[in-house]
């Protein structure tokens, strides 16, 4: 087993993202360039200087059809709670073959190779009042879910938010652990029908009302240069970047430059 730094770490992600990339065009399938990945792509055409992963988004049409597919034509192994019982989170993940990455705040539940988040857009109805409500509705779940993800106690994190988190953590494992919570967020995020839907947006953390996007601005997705490579990015990802980052073509200051995963990575050799 042999520690990799950054660059290779990126190399690695590329590879994957490239194999995603065509996967995707040749089964019809959507998906873009999401967060700091999708900041990459227009501020820099690439990695953020200080970023060491890729996200993307799919329509849940399509992250459904990806889940049935993807495993059965790839080497690599992607990981999903309805494939992995052990597994802590509502999204996939695309795991590198022959990698392994130990992440050192968070614990999803199961062993994780070098790896590409792969967030489902879901339908949030077709008004803003809906979408709202929808959000809220899922908001505490979220949380719970959250917290039994982060590895308790974690070193630099002030006392009173390590605290909180416990207190959560003991409360979600009396509420029936991740595997309930998973069930009770998936039931609610298939309230609205994703073709018939206005509003779309993810499910992944606190928040909420900046992941409410009009379906619209997604639209079939535009190629775009990231790191020498092309792919998709949303239909007018400017709108989709500003309702969330706000000016997101300005640098943040010099002290938040930083790398914010901590996580090592690892390539299995024979």
């Amino acid at each position: 087993m042999r520690k990799i730094e950054i660059e290779e770490l990126r190399k690695i992600l590329l590879e994957l993202m490239d194999e995603i990339h065509a996967f995707c065009e040749k089964h019809g399938l959507k998906y873009y360039l999401a967060g700091g990945t999708l900041i990459g792509a227009i501020r820099h055409k690439g990695f953020i200087p200080w970023d060491d992963d890729i996200d993307i988004h799919m329509p849940r049409p399509d992250y459904e059809r990806f889940l049935e597919l993807f495993p059965k034509e790839s080497e690599n192994f992607l990981i999903e709670f309805r494939k992995n019982e052990n597994y802590k989170y509502t999204f996939a993940k695309i795991c590198k073959k022959n990698t392994l990455l130990i992440e050192k705040s968070m614990d999803c539940g199961v062993e994780l190779g070098i790896y590409i988040d792969v967030f489902p857009l879901d339908a949030l109805g077709n008004t803003e009042e809906e979408a709202k409500k929808l959000m809220d509705k899922l908001s505490l779940k979220v949380d719970m879910t959250r917290s039994l993800v982060y590895k308790q106690w974690r070193k630099g994190v002030p006392f009173t938010r390590n605290f909180a988190i416990w207190g959560l953590h003991v409360v979600s494992l009396m509420a029936g652990g991740h595997k309930k919570l998973i069930k009770d967020i998936n039931k609610i995020i298939t309230t609205y029908d994703y073709d018939k839907s206005k509003y779309v947006g993810e499910f992944i953390d606190k928040v909420q009302y900046k992941r409410i996007t009009e379906k619209s601005l997604y639209g079939n997705g535009v190629l775009h240069e990231f790191e020498g490579r092309q792919y998709y990015v949303p239909d007018d990802y400017d709108k989709v970047l500003r309702n969330f980052y706000g000016d997101y073509m300005k640098l943040p200051p010099k002290e938040q430059q930083v790398l914010t995963h901590g996580a090592d990575s690892y390539v299995l050799e024979d």
